[in-house]
């Protein structure tokens, strides 16, 4: 039955004339693409570990096949001689049994020794961090569902939103505001930073995260956004700037005073302004795009007072000076330039939050943020006109996020809360055509996207 089947195939192709088809004398070279699905379709039935491997011994030559084995073949009879054991320092030990090797390697052939040093030294590598991996053992703990946890994180955040008592928020730049409060503001710029990307000129305000250390900062906001922002380095070297793909720019514990003294001050005005900017790179220089920047520390910026005194040993205390003074290297107008370009939230003690809220076997992740404001920040539109913001991009902003998330939200309430969404933007905010065919466009892929979850499921 074989030789049937394939008979009308050669004949096929033997009777078929085409104008680019080789001499008879030359091998038909079939392009690496056609090739590979080829070999895709013969090994559907096999798993997919041993189809790669079975590929990449096909793509090798047989000379890189023999130097292969010869060197699998070296380290096993090198180990045998010298042993596994890590020894009494496990960086001594590897560095020991790198040079060992290289001299072994010289004395079998010296051409083989410089051509295939790195390759020792990567295979040594390996074997190092197996040997490590032994001796160690893993588990994890059992999360709670995505639910809880988005709950529990709309809760922690509106109790470090609204405690009056020990989180203050200040900015200089009060004119950007508004008609919109504070923490509303505050609100909306981190759901953007989470959700949407940064676009040019949208004069928005960056975000600090300030004061007292251990008190959930990190929890309730840096730890969600390390899933979708670059953390910059505060050392000295080329690339620190280059996000990628990522939106935000996030300054992790980090002294406050960068912001107004050393090399990066420029740069970071910069982003934070969405000026066009180029960086260097290891041999040229590129431009960085539009970014958010986050910034959380230990000090503070800005000057703030609290209605209520707080006991701090012997004395009460109700004002908390700028931590950033001026001096002879750092100017006050420099200080002010800063001030106005970011809000900044200072905690000077932990807020009340119910026990247990807070994870103690993992984090908070975006996916808990984004489900757990959903409602809160529909809320925010639904408190203000458009005439309340003096920046469009502030509610636009809102309302793709929303829109490109709309998958997250509960099947039982997910109908009532789109049509919410959409009467905001048509009726009460008006956005332009192409401004509502944006979002309509991002509601109906993930509509699509969901439904097709859903029959998976």
């Amino acid at each position: 039955m074989l030789q049937l089947s394939c008979r009308p195939v050669e004949m096929a192709s033997s009777n078929e004339e085409d104008p680019e088809q080789p001499n008879m004398g030359e091998k038909r070279k079939r392009p690496l693409e056609e090739w590979l699905q080829d070999q895709s379709n013969r090994l559907n039935e096999q798993d997919e570990e041993d189809a790669i491997k079975l590929m990449s011994i096909k793509l090798l030559s047989e000379k890189e096949k023999k130097v292969e084995a010869f060197m699998h073949s070296f380290l096993e009879t090198f180990q045998k001689k010298h042993g596994t054991e890590l020894g009494f320092s496990a960086d001594l030990s590897f560095q020991d049994k790198i040079v060992q090797a290289e001299k072994k390697m010289n004395e079998v052939s010296m051409i083989l020794a410089h051509k295939y040093q790195p390759i020792i030294k990567e295979l040594f590598i390996q074997e190092e961090m197996k040997n490590m991996e032994d001796q160690y053992g893993i588990i994890k703990a059992e999360v709670p569902i995505d639910e809880d946890w988005s709950a529990n994180y709309k809760e922690c955040f509106l109790n470090f939103i609204n405690d009056e008592e020990n989180v203050s928020f200040q900015t200089n730049n009060k004119d950007l505001l508004k008609n919109i409060s504070i923490r509303d503001y505050f609100t909306l710029v981190f759901w953007a930073m989470n959700t949407c990307k940064r676009q040019a000129g949208d004069n928005l305000l960056q975000l600090i995260v300030c004061g007292k250390s251990s008190c959930g900062k990190s929890v309730i906001f840096e730890n969600p956004i390390q899933q979708i922002s670059h953390n910059m380095t505060t050392d000295p070297g080329v690339g620190r700037f280059l996000t990628k793909s990522k939106s935000t720019l996030l300054l992790h514990d980090c002294n406050i005073e960068i912001l107004v003294k050393g090399k990066d001050v420029d740069k970071l005005k910069s982003i934070t302004r969405t000026e066009p900017i180029n960086v260097k790179t290891h041999s040229k220089t590129q431009p960085i795009f539009p970014l958010y920047v986050m910034v959380t520390s230990n000090k503070h910026l800005y000057v703030h007072r609290f209605k209520k005194a707080k006991i701090e040993g012997f004395c009460s205390r109700s004002l908390y000076k700028s931590d950033v003074q001026p001096s002879k290297t750092v100017h006050e107008m420099d200080i002010d330039a800063v001030k106005n370009r970011y809000i900044e939230c200072f905690v000077r003690d932990r807020p009340d939050l119910s026990p247990g809220i807070l994870p103690t076997s993992g984090n908070f992740t975006r996916i808990h943020l984004i489900r757990g404001l959903f409602t809160h920040i529909i809320g925010i539109l639904m408190k203000y006109k458009r005439d309340d913001f003096l920046s469009d991009y502030l509610f636009l902003y809102a309302f793709i996020g929303l829109c490109k998330n709309i998958h997250l939200v509960d099947n039982e309430n997910r109908n009532y809360i789109e049509h919410v969404i959409v009467k905001l933007i048509v009726n009460k905010y008006g956005l332009s055509q192409d401004q509502q065919m944006q979002c309509f466009k991002c509601l109906q892929e993930k509509k699509v996207d969901s439904v097709k979850q859903e029959e998976i499921n």
